[in-house]
């Protein structure tokens, strides 16, 4: 995709720029891998290269119901592994491409939506 194209000339011209945001998601995925540990039921593994990660829930079976439970209830906003095909069902999906403010408040909301909504 010319997109993707772009990024990628964007990347060689701009390594430093490219680093800044590894490190950058690199922390939004520390603080998500602290959140979602321990947590009875979910599966999490962290994403080698990404600025996203998909979240198992054990025994979900419709992930746009809890997605809207989460923003609604809790106010924090994940997408449904649905939106992603069929075998994304089952699972959430997250962005590290925040600020670590925004990524402690929203891991600490999700940490908290999870276990209101996995024990009801």
């Amino acid at each position: 995709a010319p997109f993707v194209q772009q990024a990628g000339v964007a990347a060689i011209h701009d390594v430093a720029a490219m680093e800044r945001f590894r490190r950058h998601c690199a922390t939004g995925r520390e603080l998500a891998s602290q959140a979602l540990s321990g947590i009875n039921g979910i599966r999490y593994t962290p994403p080698a290269g990404a600025f996203y990660a998909f979240v198992g829930v054990d025994g979900l079976t419709d992930s746009l119901d809890l997605a809207l439970k989460l923003v609604r209830k809790h106010g924090v906003a994940v997408a449904p592994g649905v939106a992603f095909g069929a075998a994304g069902e089952g699972s959430l999906r997250i962005c590290f491409a925040q600020s670590p403010e925004r990524m402690e408040r929203a891991m600490q909301r999700l940490r908290d939506g999870l276990r209101t909504e996995l024990a009801s």
